[in-house]
């Protein structure tokens, strides 16, 4: 069995294992995915890694806000300079930085929730030149006693600063 296949058959048996109901096959962009399905899954529900408002939930003015725009999506950072990761909140989210060079720092409250905008945001300022990756994962939530949809998704990042 090829490499793929055999990724393959393990990705769809723990998507099936997830909700119990059906797979779907998308293209990776949590946006898309997530976006079409949020009005069906009830308010109350919230895949965030911290539950709670960050202490400091306003970003700074110089705060480079994305979204999932594509994978990777690509950020360019000054130094000091801070990157606020927006996901849905209907997704538990796992994951963070790949960065062997410690050009990121994050802030004390990774991945917490905002009730306005209904997302998970994690924040991390660039404290020197060089590249790193963010990459996330996500799994879709589903409401106890409705049918659920086996969505997963990941959202990369390249971040660069100079």
């Amino acid at each position: 069995m090829t490499r793929a296949l055999f990724i393959g058959a393990i990705m769809s048996a723990l998507l099936l294992a997830a909700c119990g109901r059906t797979v779907n096959a998308g293209n990776g962009d949590a946006g898309a995915s997530a976006t079409a399905t949020a009005t069906a899954v009830a308010s109350t529900l919230n895949g965030c890694p911290g539950k709670q408002a960050s202490s400091s939930p306003l970003p700074a003015a110089s705060t480079v806000v994305t979204q999932v725009s594509g994978n990777p999506t690509r950020v360019t950072l000054n130094i000091d300079q801070t990157v606020e990761v927006r996901l849905p909140a209907n997704f538990r989210w796992g994951g963070g930085p790949n960065d062997p060079n410690h050009i990121l720092s994050a802030t004390a409250d990774e991945g917490w929730f905002d009730a306005t905008l209904h997302t998970c945001i994690w924040r991390y300022t660039a404290t020197k030149a060089g590249s790193a990756a963010l990459t996330f994962s996500g799994t879709f939530l589903c409401e106890a006693s409705k049918p659920c949809p086996a969505i997963a998704t990941v959202a990369e990042y390249d971040v660069t600063a100079h």
